[in-house]
């Protein structure tokens, strides 16, 4: 069974209900409905989980590559609403003419696009709103680096600066993983 438990295997979802029911089916599958406690624990299971969860695991174990403190927070929407309420009364944001809404939609779909503030703002020249948003969107990150926070959309965007950033990371989560 050792043997057998060293996996190459990463299994990626996208819902927590989905990578439940992977862990479910693939212990059934490995071990059976046994409940011996000789049996091997849950740690003797491939990499899986969501793609937000799976880049929990890879930024807890990588994180000082990028400068990342390994017991980093993970700021939920409320948080997330908390930062954008001080960011906007700091730098005088009319939230009557720019929704705090849209400027956290337009800042998780800068993340989405992996475009960070510097390049936010350079793509905003001549766009009032925009500059706003980007100027916003500088100040956030800044609050959420001092308070060794993430927010949901970092999860995803650290771990692919992680991989481009430090190719002997990125290659060896290659080798260990042969099957996706």
């Amino acid at each position: 069974l050792e043997t057998f438990c060293e996996f190459r295997i990463l299994a990626v979802t996208f819902t927590n209900k989905a990578a439940n029911e992977m862990r479910e089916r693939l212990w059934r599958l490995l071990y059976g409905n046994s409940q011996d406690e000789s049996f091997p624990t849950r740690s003797f299971m491939p990499y899986m989980g969501t793609f937000h969860g799976v880049a929990v695991k890879i930024l807890r174990q990588e994180a000082d590559a990028i400068g990342l403190d390994r017991n980093f927070v993970i700021y939920d929407t409320d948080d997330q609403k908390s930062v954008m309420k001080e960011v906007c009364k700091k730098l005088e944001i009319d939230t009557k003419k720019i929704k705090e809404r849209t400027i956290m939609g337009a800042i998780s779909s800068a993340k989405d696009e992996l475009i960070s503030p510097l390049e936010y703002e350079l793509n905003a020249f001549g766009d009032f709103n925009k500059k706003k948003i980007a100027a916003v969107y500088k100040e956030y990150q800044a609050i959420l680096k001092r308070c060794n926070a993430l927010d949901f959309d970092d999860l995803i965007v650290k771990t692919v600066e992680l991989f481009k950033s430090c190719p002997e990371v990125l290659y060896n989560y290659q080798e260990r993983f042969k099957y996706i």
